[in-house]
């Protein structure tokens, strides 16, 4: 796999269409959520994207956040490169209908890979590129992963060893979904 890390593409943001890049985020992840497959298990999200939420939310903030996303281009011969993974950090934290989006602060990190990946392989460039970013623009975000999402917190601890981390309890998006409700976070300089 061939993975390409770069903003994505949106060509004009007065039309009412949802640009490519978006359009493989919100097949992916609908296909995760229903699934609940693999790390899509650890995922507080349920409510599925839609392409209003896209147009309405996404589109507008596209300035604001900070965005990227991982095309697989090693794709086979007739069909376009597509993006398998996609990492925010929400400047606008109210920019999609996250069910739980009332906790979220400005600067938080969302991170989503597509469920047919493996999801380190997909979620290390994004989150290396990501870093980068943040630290020629001297910003901060942060990351909340539950405690049971190991491969997360190996991620996070590999790649943001200088970032300050808590643990702490009672994080209800991750008890509503079954999981402890224990959670840790990282502020990353």
């Amino acid at each position: 796999m061939k993975l390409l890390i770069r903003p994505p593409i949106i060509l004009d943001q007065r039309t009412n269409e949802v640009p490519e890049d978006f359009r493989d985020v919100m097949d992916y992840f609908n296909r995760g959520i229903s699934t609940k497959k693999d790390h899509y298990y650890f995922m507080p999200r349920r409510t599925p994207i839609t392409p209003e939420e896209i147009i309405k939310l996404w589109l507008p903030s596209s300035q604001t956040n900070l965005l990227f996303v991982a095309v697989d281009e090693e794709t086979p011969i007739n069909r376009r490169a597509r993006v398998v993974g996609s990492l925010a950090v929400l400047y606008a934290p109210s920019s999609n209908q996250y069910e739980w989006k009332q906790l979220r602060k400005q600067g938080d990190l969302a991170l989503t890979v597509d469920s047919d990946y493996n999801y380190l392989t997909v979620a290390e460039p994004l989150l290396r590129r990501a870093l980068q970013e943040l630290a020629d623009r001297n910003s901060k975000a942060r990351s909340i992963t539950s405690i049971e999402f190991t491969e997360d917190i190996s991620l996070m601890e590999r790649l943001a060893p200088t970032a300050k981390q808590r643990r702490f309890s009672g994080h209800k998006p991750y008890q509503a979904i079954g999981l402890s409700g224990e959670a840790l976070e990282w502020i990353i300089p």
